[in-house]
């Protein structure tokens, strides 16, 4: 078989597993001209599943989250998180490497829009400053939130 092996990925449902939200309580009376916006994702898990039907299916657990920080960079005034499942249906066989890449590089644009979505309603909800996140611009995967310049 050949090393240059097309696989297609179908994607098939996108839904939120878990989240959460919070806020200072005096947060909507602070000057937001001194707040920054930090975004981040994390690719928790990438599981290959056989379905009942044959096919193989592709679960992608992937945490997104936003948070309010003050100038400093540190301290947090308020914070989105969510855990969606991404879920596809593929032919071929990939092997780790690519079913990884995949996961890394392609799911956090199929999800992107959901989160976007979320964002915008729930802080308005909340009484954030009003956010709303690039239209194509996941960035880099990180369990962790940027570090304040030294």
């Amino acid at each position: 078989m050949s090393s240059m092996q097309i696989h297609t990925y179908t994607l098939v449902d996108i839904y939120t597993l878990e989240g959460s939200f919070r806020s200072e309580p005096n947060f909507k009376f602070e000057n937001f001209e001194a707040i920054k916006a930090q975004t981040r994702q994390h690719v928790k898990q990438a599981i290959v599943m056989q379905l009942d039907d044959g096919r193989k299916m592709l679960r992608v657990l992937l945490e997104m989250a936003v948070r309010w920080v003050a100038s400093d960079e540190v301290t947090e005034k308020a914070q989105i998180l969510l855990l969606f499942a991404v879920e596809y249906v593929f032919t071929g066989e990939p092997d780790k490497a690519v079913i990884d890449n995949f996961a890394l590089n392609i799911t956090p644009y199929n999800a992107w829009p959901y989160f976007r979505e979320y964002v915008a309603n729930l802080s308005a909800r909340m009484s954030l400053p009003k956010l709303t996140l690039p239209t194509l611009a996941p960035g880099a995967n990180t369990a962790n939130w940027p570090q304040a310049d030294a």
